[in-house]
C-alpha cells in the first residue's frame, strides 16, 4: 500500500496507518510500523505531521510486544537517519526503566528483534558498576545464541559496559565469559571467520586478555582461504608473548613450508615481528629467518626475508648485523629479479652497512645504470644510499658516483619525490658539508610492532560498531556510507567518501531541539541540549541582507588525519541527531576579503546589538541564494565534530570535548571560530569553564568563555569561541597543532587541536591547476642558478675535514 505512487492517495494511506498502529493483532501492528518507514520516503512533511513518527516513539516507550518494539526501533533509525533534526522533538531518551523492560523481554524476541533491541542498547549509559554489572548478567545468555549475529550484539553491549566495572575480579569474569562464544564462531562458516576474526582484534586491542588460552584456535588449516589465514596469522602476533611464543615460532615454521609462496611470505613477515615485538626472543626468529634465506629456493621467499630483516636491524641497531650480514649479502646476485619492496631494503641495507659490505659500491654503481627504469621506492633508497656510502668511504671515486647519481636525479627524473631529494643533499654535501654527516647518517629511531594496529582514538567508536561491516573494515561508518542528505528545500543530495584515499566527505549539520543561554552583551552564544552525545551544527539565524558565507577549504578533512589522530565523533540515531556527509565545497570566489579578528555577527543591520548565528532552531541545510561574493553552489557547510577529549581520559572525569576550527565571512572579511562541544558524562554539574591556548605559531588566542556556563548531567552545551589571530608567525618550526588548556569544576585537561593552515590563507588567492602549470612553464631555466638549488662540486676534504 506504502509503495503505491498516487499521491492523492497519501491521506487516506495516513488514515490506514493510524488505524493499524492502534489495532490489537501485534503483528498487524510491526507490519505498519514498516510501512510508515515506506511513507516517510514518500511524503515525509505528511507522515510527520499526522503525527505517525510520534506515536513510534510511543510504541518504543510503552508497547508490552517485543517484536513491536523491535519494529519501532529500526524504523525509527531510519528515519532519524535520514531526518537527523527531528531526533529530538519526535525521538525518545533511553532511560533505565525502559532498558531493564527490553532486556527481560529478550526471551520472547525473535532472532532479528533480539539484534535490534540490543543494538538500541548503545544509547544508554549505565550510572554505576551495579548497573552495568545488572545490564551484562542479561546479557550473558545470548552469548550461547546460534546466530552469530545475536552474539556479536551482545559482546558490543557487553563491551559497553565493561568501562563503567571497576572491580578487578567483576571486569575479570567478564572478560572470561567473552571467549568461549567468539572460539565457537571460528568453527563456522568462513565469511562468519572472517567477521569474527576482524572484530577479535579490535577486541584483543581494548582487552589483551580476552581471548589468551585459545592460541591453538588460530592455527591456519590447509583448506582456510586466504583472507582467513592472513586474520589468524594477524591475531597470532597480537597474542605473542614470552609465555607462547615457542608455540607460536613452530606453528609459522611449519607455514613456511607449504606450497603457496604468498602464504609463506606472511609467515615470514610474522616472524619477523615477532621478533620486534619480543626482545627475549628476538634470537630464535632471526635464526628461522636466517635458514630461511639460506636454504629456501623460492626467490619470492627469500627476498621476503632479506625485506623483514632490515625491520630488525632498525630494532636492534648493531645486534644481528655481524651473524646475518653475510647470508644476506650472497644474495646481491639477485638484486635485478627481486620485486621493488625487497629490491629497496637490500639497497638500504648496503648504504647503511657500507664499511663491512665490499660489494656495496659496486652493486650500488651497476643499479644507476637502471636507475630511470626502477620503481620509485628504489629511486629513493638508491639515491639515500649512495650519499651514505661517500659520507662512509669519501674517496675520488664515490665522489664521482654521488655526482652522477645526483645528475640524473635532478635533471632526469619526472618524479617530483625522487627530484627534491636530490637538490636537498647535492646542496647540503656542497654548501654544509660540516652538517652533512649528522643529517644523513643520524641514528634511526626505533621501530616497533604496534603501528599495524587501529588508532587508540578511533577503536572506542569502532566497537559500538562490533558486527558491523565499520568492524570488518576497521573504518568508521561515515568514511564509506552513501548517504541521502534532505536539505529541507526539496533538493537531495548524495554524498559518500572513498574509504581507498583515506578521506571522509564532512558532516552535513544537523539541528537539535536546543534550549538556549545568551548572554546580554557578550562575545560568546551557548547552545544547550540535554543528550547523550554532542549535537552538530544549526541553521545561522542572519538578516536578509548580512548573510555571512561559510568557508571550508576543500583539503581541511586531510589536513586533520595526516596531523592529528582522531576519530569523527559517531552519535547514536535514537538518542540525537546523526551526521550525515555533504558535497566537497566549490571553488573559491574571485573577490578577496581578507581575515578579521573581530566578530563577524555584530553587523550594522543589528542596530548595534550582537546576532549570533547559532541560536536558530531550523535545520542545517545547503540555501540556494545567491551572495554577491559568493556562488550559490558555495554553502554553508561547517566540518565534522572532532572527537578532541574522551570522557575516560586521565582527568576528564566524565568530561567529552568536541570541536573544530571553521571560518565565517561577512561584510568581506573572516573571522576564525573554534566551535566546541562539551558533554557532561557524569552525574554533578560541570562548571566554571576557562579556555586557554599554548603559545602557537600564529598568536591565536581564544576569547574568554560565557562565566555562567553549566553542562549538567548528561547535557551537552554549545559553545562557539571567537579567536584573534597574531599579525606575523612567530617560531622557528610552523606547527599546526595548537595545545588547549582547558580548567572547568571537573578539573584542568589538556588536549590538541589541529588549524588547518588554509584556514589562515586567502582563499581568493586560489590559483587553478592550469594557470599554476602556465605560470609554471614561464620560468626561465636560468632562475634554478640564481636560487642556488645546484650549488657546486662537492668539496671531499670539507667532509672529512681535513682542511
Amino acid at each position: 500500500m506504502a509503495k503505491v505512487a498516487i499521491d492523492k492517495a497519501v491521506p487516506v494511506f495516513l488514515t490506514i496507518l493510524k488505524t493499524a498502529l492502534k489495532d490489537s493483532d501485534p503483528y498487524v501492528v510491526r507490519t505498519a510500523v514498516l510501512q510508515v518507514v515506506q511513507m516517510s520516503n514518500r511524503d515525509f512533511t505528511a507522515v510527520r505531521e499526522a503525527g505517525l513518527i510520534r506515536s513510534l516513539s510511543e510504541k518504543v516507550e510503552s508497547d508490552g510486544n517485543p517484536n513491536v518494539v523491535a519494529n519501532s526501533l529500526l524504523a525509527l533509525k531510519e528515519i532519524f537517519h535520514k531526518h537527523p533534526e527531528i531526533a529530538a522533538t519526535d525521538g525518545f531518551r533511553m532511560k533505565r526503566e525502559m532498558v531493564y523492560k527490553f532486556l527481560a523481554a529478550l526471551d520472547e524476541c525473535t532472532e532479528w528483534a533480539t539484534v535490534a533491541i540490543l543494538g538500541s542498547l548503545k544509547a544508554y549509559s549505565p550510572r554505576d558498576q551495579s548497573d552495568a554489572m545488572t545490564i551484562c548478567e542479561r546479557v550473558f545468555p545470548r552469548l550461547q545464541h546460534g546466530n552469530a549475529a545475536v552474539v556479536m550484539a551482545a559482546v558490543r553491549v557487553i563491551i559497553g559496559c565493561i568501562d563503567f566495572v571497576t572491580d578487578k575480579g567483576s571486569k575479570k569474569a567478564i572478560i572470561d565469559k567473552l571467549s568461549p562464544p567468539l572460539v565457537t564462531m571460528l568453527s563456522k562458516d568462513y565469511e562468519i571467520q572472517y567477521v569474527a576474526l576482524r572484530n577479535i582484534r579490535l577486541l584483543l586491542q581494548k582487552e589483551p586478555t580476552i581471548i589468551q588460552g585459545e592460541m591453538k584456535v588460530f592455527f591456519v588449516q590447509y583448506n582456510d582461504p586466504i583472507y582467513v589465514q592472513v586474520e589468524k596469522i594477524e591475531l597470532m602476533i597480537m597474542l605473542a608473548s614470552n609465555q607462547n611464543i615457542d608455540v607460536i615460532l613452530e606453528e609459522l615454521l611449519e607455514t613456511t613450508e607449504k606450497v603457496d609462496v604468498q602464504l609463506v611470505q606472511m609467515a615470514v613477515k610474522a616472524i619477523a615481528r615477532c621478533a620486534i615485538k619480543l626482545e627475549s626472543s628476538s634470537d630464535k626468529c632471526v635464526q628461522i629467518l636466517v635458514d630461511i634465506i639460506s636454504n629456501n629456493s623460492e626467490l619470492a621467499v627469500t627476498q621476503e626475508a632479506i625485506s623483514v630483516l632490515k625491520d630488525v636491524y632498525r630494532r636492534y641497531p648493531g645486534r644481528f648485523e655481524p651473524k646475518t650480514m653475510s647470508v644476506v649479502t650472497a644474495h646481491i646476485r639477485d638484486i635485478d629479479e627481486m620485486e621493488p619492496e625487497a629490491k629497496a631494503s637490500l639497497i638500504w641495507i648496503l648504504g647503511e652497512y657500507a664499511n663491512s659490505i665490499d660489494e656495496a659500491a659496486k652493486t650500488l654503481d651497476l643499479m644507476m645504470t637502471t636507475f630511470k627504469d626502477e620503481a620509485v621506492i628504489v629511486q629513493l633508497n638508491l639515491l639515500t644510499s649512495m650519499v651514505k656510502l661517500f659520507l662512509k668511504k669519501p674517496s675520488p671515486e664515490t665522489r664521482k658516483m654521488v655526482e652522477a647519481s645526483l645528475d640524473i636525479a635532478t635533471k632526469e627524473t619526472d618524479h617530483p619525490d625522487v627530484r627534491d631529494r636530490g637538490y636537498v643533499y647535492w646542496r647540503l654535501l656542497a654548501q654544509f658539508p660540516d652538517k652533512a654527516r649528522s643529517v644523513v647518517l643520524v641514528n634511526k629511531p626505533e621501530i616497533s610492532s604496534e603501528n599495524l594496529q587501529v588508532d587508540p582514538v578511533i577503536l572506542p567508536h569502532l566497537l559500538e560498531h562490533l558486527g558491523t561491516l565499520a568492524s570488518v573494515l576497521h573504518e568508521l561508518p561515515e568514511s564509506f556510507i552513501k548517504t541521502k542528505i534532505a536539505t529541507g528545500n526539496g533538493i537531495e543530495n548524495f554524498s559518500a567518501s572513498s574509504s581507498a584515499s583515506g578521506r571522509s566527505s564532512n558532516s552535513s549539520p544537523k539541528t537539535p531541539k536546543e534550549s538556549k543561554k545568551r548572554k546580554d552583551k557578550g562575545k560568546t552564544q551557548i547552545t544547550t541540549s540535554h543528550s547523550q552525545q554532542p549535537q552538530q551544527y544549526q541553521q545561522p539565524d542572519f538578516h536578509q541582507h548580512q548573510q555571512p558565507q561559510y568557508h571550508q577549504p576543500q583539503q581541511q578533512h586531510d589536513f586533520h588525519q595526516q596531523h592529528v589522530q582522531h576519530a569523527p565523533h559517531v552519535p547514536d540515531y535514537l538518542a540525537a541527531p546523526a551526521p550525515a556527509p555533504a558535497p566537497a565545497p566549490a571553488p573559491a570566489p574571485a573577490a578577496s576579503a581578507p581575515l578579521s579578528t573581530s566578530n563577524p555577527f555584530r553587523t550594522n543591520a543589528s542596530a548595534g546589538s550582537e546576532h549570533n548565528p547559532m541560536t536558530h532552531t531550523q535545520p542545517f541545510a545547503p540555501q540556494p541564494q545567491v551572495d554577491s561574493q559568493v556562488p550559490a553552489e558555495h554553502t554553508d557547510i561547517p566540518p565534522e565534530m572532532v572527537l578532541l577529549l574522551h570522557p575516560q581520559a586521565d582527568g576528564a572525569n566524565g568530561l567529552q570535548v568536541d570541536g573544530n576550527f571553521f571560518l565565517y565571512r561577512i561584510d568581506n572579511a573572516y573571522a576564525l571560530y573554534f566551535d566546541v562541544f562539551f558533554t557532561n558524562h557524569s552525574q554533578q554539574n560541570i562548571e566554571e569553564f576557562q579556555i586557554k591556548f599554548n603559545k602557537n605559531t600564529y598568536q591565536i588566542s581564544p576569547e574568554p568563555v560565557e562565566p555562567t556556563l553549566v553542562v549538567p548531567p548528561g547535557g551537552s552545551v554549545r559553545v562557539p569561541i571567537p579567536c584573534t589571530v597574531g599579525a606575523v608567525p612567530v617560531g622557528d618550526f610552523p606547527s599546526p597543532v595548537i595545545q588547549i588548556a582547558l580548567k572547568s569544576s571537573a578539573g584542568v585537561v589538556i588536549f590538541t587541536a589541529a588549524l588547518p593552515i588554509s584556514l589562515l590563507l586567502i582563499p581568493e588567492g586560489r590559483i587553478e591547476r592550469d594557470d599554476y602549470l602556465q605560470m609554471w612553464r614561464t620560468i626561465e631555466s636560468e632562475t634554478n642558478d640564481d636560487l642556488g638549488i645546484i650549488a657546486g662540486p662537492i668539496d671531499i676534504a670539507a667532509i672529512t675535514g681535513t682542511h
